[in-house]
């Protein structure tokens, strides 16, 4: 059973006058949503059933884009005891709409993951000082996230980090998103790369040399004193930006970042991963 970290960090902040992007194009941005439930899996590796939490609160399209893609999907057998068994474990899906002209989107499953959230066995953040908003970024009403990759050694010390990708949630002349996606990510990657982890002494992995987690950091401004969080089942609008892969990553370190998809949750996400996709969306 391997194990991911995830961890989601949203700092808030009161919200000022102004723009941070100045003229914003009326060409929509993407959106994404993030949901939760879970699936079953038999001896053989075919799902057997799935359910998603709060079904009424999901549009009706997008029940639907799952409904047509779950059920196909196929997992490496679950093995115990030198045995395949049937396995049911937790399931996450965050759907992404693409726009394809002003008024029309492209809906897909642009990532799934599966675990026990819960677990407390594993690779967890010890000290971990929270990033200061930027001022500028404050002043500017600048918001979005950085998705951060780091790399932590078997001391608990980070030895590499990088920004992967910054989404911004406006959209503006590219010169200045790219301005400002360099202000969040030198944020995010300056003060992560102080934290520290514990790290397991026990299981499979317990005696590797380092791991690999990604961190996921949310920079929000609050609205009116209110702040302005999707809720489950609604849109979160994004203008995603360029990926740029760390190349320090070896192949073994690109599979499990590419595991650990993000969460959008306070605190540290261990996910237990006990079901492999064979044939993700996509595939």
């Amino acid at each position: 059973m391997k194990a991911r970290l995830l961890v989601a960090s949203v700092f808030t902040v009161i919200l000022g006058a102004g723009s941070a992007l100045g003229h914003v194009t009326k060409h929509p941005a993407n959106a994404s949503m993030v949901l939760s439930g879970h699936i079953v899996v038999t001896a053989q590796g075919a799902v057997s059933s799935y359910a998603i939490d709060h079904p009424e609160k999901v549009p009706k399209v997008v029940r639907t884009l799952i409904a047509n893609n779950v059920p196909q999907w196929r997992f490496a057998p679950v093995v115990r005891q030198g045995h395949a068994v049937a396995a049911k474990a937790e399931m996450h899906l965050r759907v992404v709409a693409i726009p394809t002209d002003d008024s029309h989107f492209k809906l897909s499953l642009a990532g799934q993951w599966f675990g026990n959230g819960a677990e407390s066995a594993g690779v967890r953040a010890l000290k971990r000082p929270n990033p200061i908003y930027p001022r500028a970024a404050v002043q500017a009403r600048l918001e979005g996230r950085v998705m951060v990759v780091a790399r932590v050694q078997a001391d608990g010390h980070v030895s590499r980090i990088a920004a992967e990708q910054v989404d911004l949630r406006a959209r503006g002349p590219e010169g200045i998103m790219r301005k400002w996606r360099k202000v969040l990510a030198s944020t995010a990657t300056r003060t992560l790369s102080h934290w520290t982890f514990q790290l397991p002494i026990q299981g499979d992995n317990a005696h590797k040399d380092h791991w690999v987690v990604r961190i996921p950091v949310a920079f929000i401004l609050r609205n009116d004193g209110h702040l302005d969080l999707p809720t489950y089942g609604h849109w979160m609008s994004y203008v995603p930006g360029p990926r740029a892969e760390p190349n320090w990553l070896t192949a073994r370190e690109r599979m499990d970042a590419e595991d650990a998809a993000a969460l959008p949750r306070d605190g540290v996400f261990l996910a237990q991963q006990s079901l492999h996709l064979l044939n993700p969306p996509g595939s």
